[in-house]
């Protein structure tokens, strides 16, 4: 259902758009007043909101921000977010494109945004322009508007790059990557699918789809080869026996982790464990 105040124009991209980096699959005007309820609906797809008056207030993670007249924001809407209305101020107003394509989710990783998702054009009134020309070719299903749109989104990812340069020498930890690093530092626990999405503050599609670009492989898949890995360093440098390991590599079976581990690994633990001299 439509807000009083919304105008929303979608495109389904044909074979034509998959030349192009990027697409615009939806985009419109949104007013939003103080007492209406924050949007919280997971979409899968990154969001550029201009806000054009009023104020904006922004949930990503557990994290808040203010988007003010003038400002961009870039939400990833894959993960946990919300926005609405500043409480007690005047109407948000603000233009919006849902985009897809390639590089997204990387560009979104290092210049910060899930740290700080609002930026300040140095001209708004013309990113104001790009936006309201990509709407115009929604509604009229304008012939050239795929190169076109492909265009001023690359222009607006520029933009947000090229405004949040230098905010730190080291690279930001991803998404996947911080939750790969605290999924390894416990093993043990019986991690489920619901678990990782939350850890990572991602909708569970989005974390297989994560996880793949950046593994190659599914969630499940990479934990079951971290916990062989990491079985393989106790059964050579501890004289345990194999179901206190295995339990601590998050198998309370000892024989499914046989199975499993003979699957991975080739062998046996006590055929490995024999092979590596102990």
């Amino acid at each position: 259902m439509l807000r009083r105040n919304e105008d929303i124009y979608f495109y389904t991209p044909g074979r034509r758009a998959e030349a192009f980096p990027y697409q615009v699959v939806a985009a419109g005007r949104t007013r939003a007043a103080p007492d209406e309820a924050p949007i919280r609906r997971r979409f899968n797809q990154h969001v550029l909101i201009l806000t054009l008056d009023g104020t904006g207030h922004l949930e990503v993670g557990n994290r808040v921000f203010s988007a003010t007249a003038g400002s961009l924001t870039w939400l990833d809407t894959s993960g946990v977010y919300a926005h609405c209305c500043a409480p007690g101020l005047r109407d948000w107003l603000f233009l919006w494109m849902g985009v897809r394509g390639y590089g997204l989710d990387r560009i979104f990783d290092f210049t910060r945004a899930r740290a700080n998702p609002v930026v300040r054009p140095d001209n708004a009134a013309e990113t104001a322009t790009q936006f309201e020309a990509v709407i115009a070719r929604l509604q009229q299903t304008a012939t050239d508007m795929d190169a076109q749109n492909n265009l001023v989104v690359s222009q607006l990812v520029a933009c947000f790059t090229q405004l949040r340069a230098g905010v730190g020498e080291e690279p930001p930890e991803s998404a996947i990557d911080l939750a790969m690093r605290r999924i390894r530092s416990d093993l043990k626990r019986n991690w489920r699918i619901s678990d990782m999405a939350e850890l990572a503050e991602l909708s569970p599609s989005q974390l297989h789809r994560r996880f793949r670009v950046a593994t190659g492989t599914s969630p499940v898949d990479w934990l079951r080869r971290e916990r062989i890995t990491a079985a393989k360093r106790y059964l050579v440098e501890t004289q345990d026996r194999i179901a206190p390991i295995a339990a601590r590599c998050g198998y309370p079976d000892p024989y499914h982790f046989s199975r499993d581990f003979r699957r991975i690994a080739g062998q046996s633990p006590s055929a490995f464990r024999k092979t590596q001299g102990r």
